[in-house]
Formats: C-alpha cells, structure tokens, sequence
C-alpha cells in the first residue's frame, strides 16, 4: 500500500497538485477505489485517478 501512495505523491507533485499532505482522507479513499480498479500500467492508473479525483487537467 505505501508504494502505491508513493506513486501518487509523486504524481501530485508532477502534476502541480498542492502538496499532498493536504489531502482530505475523503481524497485519498476515493484516490485508491479508482487505483485498485485501474486496469493499465502504474503511471497511467496514477494519472487518471489524479484527474478524476481533484479534476486537474490532463
């Protein structure tokens, strides 16, 4: 579980997001459904959960 936030922390940062402490656990819960659902590879799940959780562009 702790690489699977590492990946998204990372992501967060790459994508400007602020800093992902911030999240609420609200975020993070709905962050993980749409990671553990995500079919293709790591980076690509980690991308569009971003997106679909904050709603930042892509």
């Amino acid at each position: 579980m702790n690489l699977l936030f590492f990946f998204f922390f990372l992501g967060a940062c790459f994508l400007g997001l602020t800093n992902a402490s911030t999240l609420s656990p609200e975020e993070s819960r709905r962050f993980m459904e749409c990671f553990n659902k995500c079919k293709a590879d790591k980076w690509t799940c980690q991308k569009k959960c971003t997106c679909e959780v904050f709603g930042s562009p892509c």
